[in-house]
């Protein structure tokens, strides 16, 4: 009795699944090669009974590594079919590679593909580690008791994965500032190569240090092995540490006086007052600010411990506010108590304005006068000159030239005395014939 096989419907295939058998990842050393095992399954109906050949494609392609694998691979139905990919590092540092791999059926339109990550060592190189603040780098304390500072950091040790551990040698530096030391929480640090580690210094001050100050703490990693190498192999890193004052206290004894200044229409106030007590409480003043207490307006500053404030007007309230100023821009509070007066401007004391004004029209009545006097002397002179013009008359000379010229020969002397007769002054003529 023969057996009979009958098919019914057609072959139906579904996209195929491509996946990593073994390893996972891999990690390997400069030169060194590795291989992955892949498989590719096909989801096929049981109809299906020929096989199915895929392009195995490697991407991407790079020159720090080589990948190699079978161009195609042939696929039976219900049957998975593995193939070796080979890796092989060519580059000289650490890096991450990730390529993909890629099967393709263009017939099918059928694309399958994963990734393989391989994880390689470079040839030892020594890199200089770096120091990552986890803190502020700038710290401030406040000067007067003992003060304390710690900065927090973290460390890594650069060098590449094939390199050995490495022990750096810690030490902190602020210049030999007086009154201040620094130390570090340990004075070595064991790293292996691409490890961090959490490091930190303290700063501390001596009490009643003198502010304000600054300085710099310097911490350093140093290998001494590197270092007998000639192999720049350390870092620094640096941070400041401020020392400030403590808020300065307001000036006391804050006294005003009303004056009126020389020719001027409106009275002003001088302020007086004292400083704060100490250094350390007023950390070196550097000026006083002086604010109209109700409106909280700067009206001026000075560096002296007094300010004069002009141009009041009659009858108004001023409220004075001082404040100290140190040599940071700090200002000492607001202390109502102690620092802020009330005056109220009188009226100008107009004595020196009055004398003022008599002395300008005394002035003035002297210049008139002396004025008047040269307008009369030149009147006078101007005067006497055209009299003088007057004295001798035209037809006079006229006549006693004529005599002159007619009597020449027989009667000189008496025309002469005609001539000179003729240059008599009418005045004394004029006598003479009376």
């Amino acid at each position: 009795m023969g057996a009979v096989m009958v098919q019914v419907g057609s072959c139906v295939r579904g996209q195929p699944t491509l996946s990593l058998y073994s390893p996972a990842s891999s990690t390997i050393h400069y030169g060194g090669t590795t291989t992955f095992r892949l498989a590719l399954e096909p989801d096929d109906n049981v109809i299906c009974s020929s096989s199915v050949t895929y392009t195995i494609t490697l991407l991407p392609t790079t020159a720090s590594f080589v990948v190699s694998a079978p161009a195609t691979l042939s696929v039976t139905p219900y049957a998975p079919a593995t193939f070796d990919v080979t890796f092989t590092s060519q580059a000289d540092v650490d890096e991450n590679v990730t390529f993909t791999v890629v099967a393709t059926n263009e017939e099918l339109l059928f694309r399958a593909e994963t990734e393989v990550r391989v994880l390689v060592h470079g040839p030892c190189k020594l890199r200089p580690p770096t120091i990552t603040p986890l803190t502020p780098l700038f710290l401030t304390a406040v000067a007067g008791p003992a003060s304390h500072g710690t900065y927090f950091l973290n460390v890594t040790n650069n060098d590449l994965l094939a390199c050995p551990q490495t022990t750096f040698a810690v030490t902190t530096t602020s210049f030999n500032v007086l009154g201040v030391t620094t130390s570090p929480s340990v004075s070595t640090l064991p790293l292996a190569a691409g490890a961090s580690a959490l490091l930190s210094v303290s700063v501390s001050v001596a009490e009643n240090t003198q502010p304000p100050m600054s300085f710099a703490v310097v911490l350093q990693l140093s290998d001494l092995a590197a270092v007998q190498q000639q192999v720049a192999h350390a870092t620094t890193a640096q941070m400041t540490y401020t020392l400030d004052c403590h808020q300065p206290k307001p000036p006391t004894n804050v006294t005003a006086t009303q004056f009126t200044p020389r020719f001027s229409l409106h009275t002003a106030v001088r302020l007086r007052w004292y400083a704060c007590a100490t250094p350390v409480d007023c950390c070196a003043p550097a000026a006083y600010d002086v604010y109209d207490a109700e409106t909280g307006h700067l009206i001026g500053e000075t560096t002296s411990r007094e300010f004069t404030h002009e141009g009041l007007r009659e009858g108004h309230t001023y409220s004075y506010a001082v404040r100290v100023r140190d040599s940071i821009g700090a200002l000492s509070p607001d202390d109502t108590c102690s620092h802020v007066l009330a005056v109220t401007a009188e009226a100008p004391d107009l004595t020196a304005f009055g004398l003022l004004v008599g002395l300008c029209v005394g002035l003035s009545l002297v210049v008139a006068v002396f004025a008047s006097i040269a307008v009369l002397i030149v009147v006078c002179v101007v005067v006497r000159r055209r009299q003088g013009r007057r004295q001798v008359q035209p037809h006079d000379e006229t006549r006693a030239v004529r005599a002159t010229r007619k009597h020449n020969s027989n009667n000189a002397p008496a025309v002469t005395q005609s001539v000179t007769e003729a240059y008599v002054p009418l005045d004394e003529r004029q006598r003479g014939e009376s």
